[in-house]
């Protein structure tokens, strides 16, 4: 296959990619009750005749299915532990940066425990799931130590995921005409650099990841990966009294109308809670379905609003609008300061 990676440095370059592998799975049914299965997998692969070092990846879970406590109803309980190589991830990383000669694919090794139950003859089932993964090998561009601008070296990190997952359905009524049923859903991810170099790094700095006017993703050990550093306002006064909000400042001491944080927290640019309600209703041939989907705990970076602010938007002018808007006008110029 053949694939064409460019970015925003000029670099082009068309890749070529195989792969291959080969792998052994065994099922074993050690009662009644209770099944184990296990296997491995080797994987090889080659970008433009580069190979990749690809480790061997493992999996072994265990199954035990309760049935007994009620003739209807069933429980089972699994837990699992997986090697997966994602391979290749980061080629036109690793391609520009001239990595060493064989490359390494990103590798997860993932440890889940899990339970799914069915209840009233399967009218009503559950499952909730808990995960822990670590993801390693992951490519990441780094400053490099020459003086030339814009330069930078490749380096590996390492990624850590742990959540859990969980699911509800219920069959709330059914006949040869009329059925109607929900599910809901909730999910919660940590994510976090794990590993990394000493110097964060803003995914922007070298013209790679989300670009914007302050836009910048960091990679530092303890944040998400790809984490978006909070400016919150800390203060704002109308000091002139002209019912305009028209100064901006960092908490330094220097007084100004909209008092900015010069540092906050690192906070996650995808949502690490979701939750989700599905319900469907069915009359013949009739199906009427709705979904409220809600995700939470990330930060969202509002580039469009930034840009018109810096020089018109209706906060900076119309004294009606409310402070909290006008503060959000001011605060946007303010990141071009350097804040880091």
């Amino acid at each position: 296959s053949a694939m064409i990676n460019g970015g925003t440095t000029g670099v082009g370059m068309h890749l070529r990619a195989a792969i291959a592998g080969v792998g052994v799975r065994q099922r074993v049914q050690l009662s009644e009750h209770a099944t184990l299965v296990g296997g491995i997998r080797l994987d090889e692969v080659r970008g433009n005749d580069q190979r990749w070092d690809v480790p061997l990846s493992r999996h072994v879970s265990l199954v035990w299915d309760a049935r007994s406590f009620r003739s209807q109803d069933r429980m089972q309980l699994r837990a699992s532990l997986g090697d997966v190589a994602n391979v290749p991830m980061t080629p036109r990383l690793v391609f520009v940066s001239r990595a060493p000669e064989r490359p390494k694919a990103e590798f997860t090794r993932e440890r889940e425990l899990g339970l799914d139950a069915t209840f009233l003859q399967n009218r009503v089932a559950a499952s909730v799931t808990g995960y822990t993964k670590r993801t390693t090998n992951v490519g990441n561009l780094v400053p490099a130590p020459q003086p030339a601008p814009f330069s930078a070296a490749f380096e590996y990190i390492d990624v850590r995921n742990r959540g859990i997952e969980a699911s509800v359905y219920v069959q709330l009524h059914r006949t040869s005409r009329l059925s109607w049923e929900a599910r809901a859903w909730y999910a919660y991810n940590h994510n976090e650099v794990s590993r990394s170099s000493s110097t964060p790094l803003a995914l922007d700095r070298f013209g790679f990841g989300e670009i914007g006017f302050s836009g910048r993703q960091w990679v530092r050990p303890g944040a998400p990966l790809g984490a978006v550093q909070s400016r919150p306002i800390v203060e704002s006064q109308d000091l002139d009294g002209d019912g305009l909000l028209d100064s901006a400042c960092f908490d330094t001491g220097t007084p100004c109308e909209v008092v900015v944080a010069s540092r906050g927290p690192f906070e996650p640019a995808y949502p690490p809670r979701s939750a989700s309600l599905a319900t469907m209703f069915r009359f013949g041939r009739l199906t009427f379905s709705a979904l409220l989907d809600h995700r939470s705990g990330h930060v969202v970076h509002n580039a469009t609003m930034e840009a018109r602010c810096i020089q018109e938007c209706q906060g900076l002018y119309d004294a009606a609008t409310s402070f909290r808007d006008q503060a959000e006008a001011v605060r946007g110029p303010t990141r071009f300061l350097g804040m880091t």
